[in-house]
């Protein structure tokens, strides 16, 4: 039995009894525009989504085909707009020498592989094992970058047991 409801946000969200579990407090429809800016947060209609369950529902079920990215909840299927990444990496764990964990905001984690680090001034990235990239949000950025280092070539972090591992992040890009 399909449902439609309206949520305490004014949205819509529809979907099937055995799909309760699943689908957020809303859900939208027809022509809003869901965007994921580059600073991780969803938008409906310029409006910021302040339902946790709801923001952590979409960022696990994002989806991407030759058209772009899209939320898949069910059968339910919405088109969005992500304006960077569609992951972003909320916090990290270990240590330069260890080796970092990554987790993500699709409530997933993995191993940091520092060979990915993207840096450009205010935004530092990695590529994911799923091939897709994620942005470091502020708390995992400023947790990554209490190790920085700086010599005469640039800023840099020493990766491995005894450092032989030298990520350059330069100063910015050529």
């Amino acid at each position: 039995m399909a449902l439609t409801t309206r949520g305490a946000d004014g949205y819509l969200w529809s979907g099937s009894r055995n799909m309760k579990d699943e689908m957020p407090s809303y859900w939208v429809q027809g022509d809003e525009k869901l965007v994921l800016n580059r600073h991780g947060t969803w938008l409906a209609d310029g409006k910021e989504i302040t339902h946790d369950a709801t923001r952590r529902a979409f960022s696990r079920k994002i989806r991407k085909d030759s058209e772009g990215y899209f939320i898949q909840l069910g059968p339910e299927k919405k088109r969005i707009t992500v304006e960077d990444t569609p992951y972003f990496v909320r916090r990290i764990e270990g240590s330069p020498q260890e080796g970092y964990e990554l987790w993500l905001s699709d409530e997933t984690h993995e191993r940091l592989d520092p060979h990915t680090l993207d840096f450009t001034p205010g935004r530092l990235a990695c590529r994911l094992a799923r091939g897709e990239e994620a942005r470091f949000l502020h708390p995992a950025y400023a947790d990554l970058m209490g190790n920085l280092e700086e010599d005469s070539e640039g800023y840099f972090i020493r990766f491995g047991a005894s450092g032989e591992l030298r990520i350059n992040l330069s100063r910015a890009r050529p």
